[in-house]
């Protein structure tokens, strides 16, 4: 994969996030990419929230350097992240406040938390 272009516009009408399957606002600042992959060029377009979140939790160290980093991974890796830090063994499910969320959501409240930690380590 080659990135030919990026940006990061202001969205004038609604697109699809390709990561999250969420709806990026008119007005909604979002993360946009010309890619060339197996020699045709394609744009591809994601919340920059979604993007921040596949950083910090570390989601492209393996992915695939020809194709990048897939929807199918980010939401697993979410999934994960969920499970690990927030499933309640006694009650066989994931705690209350995670359930019923969007995943643009979850990927919202997922940056809270790691910015809230990561300004626990700094005090």
């Amino acid at each position: 994969m080659t990135i030919l272009k990026e940006a990061t516009p202001v969205a004038r009408k609604e697109h699809k996030c390709m990561f999250c399957y969420g709806t990026i606002n008119k007005g909604q600042k979002y993360l946009r990419q010309t890619n060339v992959v197996d020699g045709i060029v394609g744009d591809w377009v994601c919340h920059q929230e979604c993007q921040s979140v596949a950083r910090e939790l570390g989601m492209y160290d393996d992915c695939d350097p020809d194709y990048g980093l897939s929807d199918e991974i980010f939401n697993e890796s979410i999934n994960q992240y969920i499970y690990d830090e927030h499933y309640d063994s006694e009650t066989d499910d994931v705690q209350a406040e995670w359930q019923g969320l969007t995943r643009y959501q979850e990927v919202c409240k997922i940056l809270n938390e790691l910015d809230k930690n990561d300004s626990n380590r700094n005090t």
